[in-house]
């Protein structure tokens, strides 16, 4: 095994191969929401140009004091000789005393601009941060990096250890420095710390979950599947709770497993990375709850089947939301996708708000 370098509220959830056209299409679609060159603070490819960001500590750096006003900020952490980039997101409506904290982690060649939904693109994770206001709690984006090559892009280090452009740097290490600084510099609570990602960010908020168990009261991986062949991750040290959401039509993560497109690695299917997920949270007895979530746009070609595993007096539940009909998207009411993007990751669902739907599971959820 590998080591790695050290919407509405739903009752339901108070949870006891792409063308190379295409491909490209979608890059263009990302890039171009980036304007990266002219903006400050985000998508640069060199930190040390852009304002603010000279320091190689973001406890250095004025106004990320504990002290800062509410709105979206930015940063860079060294994370041994690394510079990582990071923007956070302090609520206005912050209330007295530490804050939950929620990490989002984006997806294979993504920007921050599109992440915090000031791109050209719909952005679901930027939802996140209107939850943060109404629920009052921080939500971070780091920012990955850039995978092997002169056209490498952005990404995690996740417990795949065959999906091609991955980067190697020490992930973990960086989610654990994150954690300290939210908690030094922005009155996080480390007890109640969230990860959440799509596609790549996914597969990493899963290693999060296996190697940082002790570190975060729960996770939710967005059309991310565990490797068919174990990867280069452990089993979690404890149980963890997990949500975890996935089409039945994605062309790029299959539902049913296998291979990824472009080189991806090797998946299991959506219900054996369940069925491992309930193996290790020793939920093994308990019986399945399942219902079929409010079908809100009948337009959108999609429906939900929820199933949870979770003891009636609560612990480490597992809750699956398949999304029948739905690609290789973040579900959204608010944020919708547009026909070029559906037609390269397939429909996305929009009967329910992701960020309210996994708030509403992390929500109340603390280390033991």
């Amino acid at each position: 095994m590998r080591q790695h370098p050290s919407g509405p509220s739903l009752p339901s959830l108070n949870l006891p191969s792409l063308s190379l056209l295409a491909a490209s299409l979608y890059a263009s679609a990302l890039l171009t929401s980036s304007c990266a060159h002219n903006q400050p603070g985000l998508e640069s490819s060199s930190a040390h140009n852009q304002p603010g960001l000279e320091s190689s500590s973001a406890q250095d750096q004025p106004g990320l004091g504990s002290s800062s006003g509410g709105g979206l900020g930015s940063g860079l952490l060294r994370v041994g000789g690394d510079e990582r980039e990071f923007s956070y997101y302090v609520p206005e409506s912050r209330r007295v005393g530490r804050m939950p904290v929620v990490i989002y982690l984006h997806g294979h060649g993504d920007n921050m601009r599109h992440m915090t939904g000031k791109g050209l693109v719909s952005s679901p994770s930027s939802v996140w941060m209107e939850v943060a206001e109404a629920e009052s709690f921080l939500v971070l984006y780091p920012l990955g990096a850039k995978g092997p090559g002169r056209r490498g892009k952005t990404g995690w280090n996740d417990c795949r250890l065959d999906a091609e452009g991955n980067p190697d740097l020490d992930d973990i290490a960086f989610m654990r420095q994150l954690i300290q600084f939210a908690a030094e510099s922005l009155n996080a609570d480390p007890s109640r710390v969230y990860v959440t990602g799509m596609s790549n960010g996914g597969h990493m908020a899963m290693r999060v979950g296996m190697e940082m168990s002790a570190e975060v009261a729960a996770v939710a991986p967005v059309v991310a599947l565990l490797p068919s062949d174990g990867g280069g991750c452990a089993a979690p040290s404890r149980p963890v709770p997990i949500l975890m959401m996935h089409g039945t039509e994605d062309p790029l993560a299959p539902f049913d497993g296998g291979s990824m497109a472009n080189g991806r690695g090797e998946v299991m299917s959506a219900q054996e990375t369940v069925d491992t997920w309930v193996e290790w949270n020793g939920l093994g007895d308990v019986p399945v709850q399942t219902i079929e979530l409010p079908d809100l746009d009948p337009d959108d070609h999609s429906r939900i089947i929820q199933r949870t595993r979770e003891r009636s007096g609560g612990g480490a539940a597992v809750v699956a939301l398949e999304m029948r009909g739905a690609g290789h998207t973040e579900p959204s009411r608010s944020e919708k996708l547009g026909r070029l993007l559906r037609g390269i990751q397939g429909e996305q669902n929009r009967d329910i708000e992701m960020a309210e739907v996994i708030w509403a599971f992390f929500s109340g959820r603390s280390n033991p």
